[in-house]
């Protein structure tokens, strides 16, 4: 089955995308990222936030991948907020699949 993956900006993706020198610069940015992100979230008072990021970086001229997640506000809000994230991609993602299939199928 295809993929319907579709970059706003596929460009700015590949740039994003290139490796960080390493494991300690793509953290050190990842955390710096999310200091910056909790003075936004008091800036536009957004009581419940959830992070998740995937950076790379090379390893021994290997890429490879760190993942990060950040969370503020409610605790108990993290396992809500994750699951209703989860629930919408899945929808997006079967939304898109009946439209391909229907498309293969000539039915469109």
């Amino acid at each position: 089955m295809q993929n319907n993956f579709e970059l706003r900006d596929p460009y700015l993706y590949l740039k994003l995308s290139e490796p960080q020198a390493s494991n300690e610069d793509a953290t050190s940015n990842l955390d710096q990222f999310c200091a910056e992100m909790q003075e936004l979230r008091k800036k536009y008072k957004i009581p419940n936030v959830v992070i998740l990021a995937c950076v790379n970086y090379l390893d021994d001229n290997v890429v490879k991948q760190t993942l990060h997640t950040m969370s503020c506000g409610d605790s108990d809000m993290v396992f809500p907020m994750l699951v209703a994230a989860l629930k919408a991609e899945h929808k997006k993602l079967q939304v898109e699949d009946q439209a391909q299939q229907k498309e293969e199928d000539g039915s469109v």
